[in-house]
């Protein structure tokens, strides 16, 4: 009789492991798409609530002190801007508001036109 439990076991494992690559992989998709949760879901024909669920429970899974995955994130460098000569006009400087598909936001206030272009042009380019 434990041959068939553990041969039973054996078989829940395996398709528990099979859902949660299938929503890990729907997961990642979400995120490289840039769309919210709930537009990627209704896309592809998911469940949201279970979308939001399965996210929730992946996320559990995970240690806490684990490293950020490299591919998130590209390296930026920003150079400070070069002073104005006296007889040119004031540099126009904008806002910027950097949402993270994490849900975290990064806003830089009174940025010159110039920085703000540089720093979206080295945003938009991925490592070879």
């Amino acid at each position: 009789m434990a041959k068939v439990e553990s041969k039973a076991d054996d078989q829940r494992t395996a398709q528990f492991a099979a859902k949660q690559q299938y929503w890990l992989d729907h997961l990642r998709q979400c995120q490289a798409s840039g769309q919210s949760m709930a537009a990627y879901a209704r896309d592809k024909g998911l469940a949201s609530k279970s979308f939001y669920r399965w996210r929730s429970q992946l996320l559990a899974l995970q240690p806490e002190n684990a490293a950020p995955n490299p591919e998130q994130f590209h390296r930026v460098q920003i150079t400070p801007p070069v002073p104005a000569p006296p007889t040119r006009m004031p540099t126009k400087t904008m806002a910027v508001l950097l949402r993270l598909p994490n849900g975290i936001e990064c806003e830089l206030r009174q940025v010159d036109i110039q920085t703000c272009a540089d720093l979206l042009s080295a945003l938009s380019k991925t490592d070879s």
